[in-house]
């Protein structure tokens, strides 16, 4: 394979398993004897280590995949962690399934993403995977409307919202209620690729499932992983291993099309990530065609794939300027694509157009008061740090 293309190397990154993470998620995932094995490898190793990022997201799957072996270590705190999961769970599943009722009364249809997603297709028990909350996909043209009913139902939104939303260049926006359930409604599946028509596959493709007697629409297997693995290698600000089980949970699960997964990685410039991301779970013994890595790797990437994996990738997250550098490299996506929307050529104008759009301003005498706005949420973002 070329040897330009990101490999998993078994060093500690800021978005791969470390060691004694690896042996965690074993625990999770692997089978008998093996998976005992890891766990009390895990617990040695946990004494003279900090704690795991994220550990107890993978404990109910711990508890549910060596429970039932004789003289398991911790069991009763296993035990404890999986109730609250399923208590804590079940509450949330609860609140969107009340308010699935209001988007069916509004025609607005919409997908389940990522973790809930995962939990209908294949965990099905709301114990074995902590949801601090519930994604959801609905069209452009319905985010708005999705806002309302939420406000109406007594939520409001976890940060600001902007003057322009949704956000050209943003794919989410969370809401939550006094009683602490949060909803994040997602008018993009990905950050990376929050340009129009970006979603067109994911809708074309979805699923149709039950949620206890209602007909809801998933992500097909193939969509899921890239949702899971995206999200994952993305997400560096609450980074947790929680995306290497999930993906694992997709890819036993069976009728995954490889063809798609491999067109909408490039389609969405994800090809980078998604090769780093199946050669990790080669290394778990995942089933992972190698055939898919093959094709993969015969991708032509663009310099801005490249430039962005680059800076999303620094094995010491102290090199990494992912805060400032990332961003500029996920407004260089939305620019590249604004640009050849329509056929549009490459000019001052529509540089300016999208300019505007990023910037949420209609007017040139607006853009004062947007970067006044700008402005205090930068300072509030300090403050909070």
């Amino acid at each position: 394979m070329n040897s330009h293309y990101p490999v998993y190397t078994g060093h500690k990154n800021t978005r791969f398993p470390s060691v004694s993470e690896r042996l965690l998620i074993q625990a999770a995932i692997g089978s008998g004897s093996s998976a005992l094995e890891a766990w009390n490898e895990f617990l040695n190793q946990k004494q003279n280590s900090p704690k795991v990022r994220g550990e107890n997201r993978l404990l109910p799957l711990v508890y549910k995949n060596i429970g039932l072996i004789s003289g398991v270590t911790g069991l009763e705190s296993l035990r404890e962690i999986y109730s609250n999961t399923l208590l804590k769970n079940t509450s949330l599943s609860e609140s969107f399934k009340y308010f699935i009722n209001h988007l069916e009364s509004h025609s607005i249809p919409f997908i389940f993403l990522k973790g809930f997603a995962i939990h209908l297709l294949y965990y099905h028990d709301l114990g074995l995977r902590r949801m601090c909350d519930i994604d959801f996909l609905v069209q452009e043209k319905d985010a708005l409307r999705t806002v309302t009913l939420l406000r109406e139902l007594g939520f409001s939104s976890c940060f600001p919202m902007k003057p322009n939303y949704p956000d050209p260049c943003d794919h989410s926006l969370g809401f939550v209620n006094t009683a602490g359930i949060i909803f994040d409604l997602h008018h993009h599946v990905l950050q990376a690729a929050s340009w129009s028509h970006a979603d067109q596959s994911f809708w074309e493709h979805s699923l149709e499932t039950d949620f206890e007697g209602k007909k809801v629409r998933v992500l097909s297997p193939a969509h899921l992983l890239l949702n899971v693995c995206g999200h994952g290698l993305e997400d560096m600000g609450g980074y947790t291993i929680q995306w290497v089980v999930d993906s694992a949970a997709i890819l036993k699960g069976g009728g995954l099309n490889w063809s798609i997964f491999v067109e909408q990685s490039r389609k969405l410039r994800l090809t980078s990530s998604m090769i780093a991301a199946l050669n990790l779970f080669r290394s778990l013994d995942l089933p992972v065609p190698e055939q898919v890595l093959i094709d993969l790797n015969r991708t032509q990437l663009g310099w801005v794939e490249k430039f962005s994996y680059r800076f999303t990738s620094q094995e010491n997250p102290k090199d990494n300027p992912y805060g400032l550098c990332n961003k500029i490299m996920l407004r260089l996506y939305g620019l590249g694509y604004f640009l050849k929307q329509g056929n549009r050529p490459f000019n001052l104008s529509s540089i300016y157009i999208y300019l505007r759009r990023l910037i949420g301003v209609s007017r040139l005498s607006d853009i004062p008061v947007r970067f006044q706005y700008l402005i205090k949420m930068v300072v509030r973002s300090l403050k909070s740090k």
